[in-house]
């Protein structure tokens, strides 16, 4: 705790909060490696999804602090036509999913 009231100190938090994540996010998954053996009951593609996972929470967590002051909106993306007709065909596929739920395949029941 000290090094890390130290770093806020000199360093902007920006910067320090995704390198003090990454790290204390590493130090949990090596000494959960070392101290539970997890690595070795696994398979190779648990063991590849886990990196993969990994890597993606690093990547993510840079680009989030990265570009956290810009500034982009619909208008601003290449294509915003295509963008908005995009929008439009998920929202009615969505739509559709959603209303097929209600729609029943049973035989009609008639009265007597």
């Amino acid at each position: 705790m000290n090094y890390l009231n130290k770093a806020l100190d000199l360093y902007n938090t920006g910067i320090v909060t995704p390198v003090y994540y990454v790290v204390f996010t590493t130090l949990v998954i090596t000494a959960s490696a070392i101290l539970f053996h997890e690595w070795q009951r696994m398979s190779a593609e648990d063991v590849i999804g886990s990196l993969c996972g990994f890597f993606i929470v690093i990547i993510a967590t840079i680009m989030l602090n990265t570009f956290r002051d810009v500034e982009v909106s619909l208008n601003d993306v290449r294509g915003y036509d295509d963008a908005r007709f995009l929008c439009n065909i998920i929202s009615a596929i969505s739509l559709f999913k959603f209303l097929s739920r209600f729609h029943t395949t049973s035989p009609a029941v008639t009265q007597a």
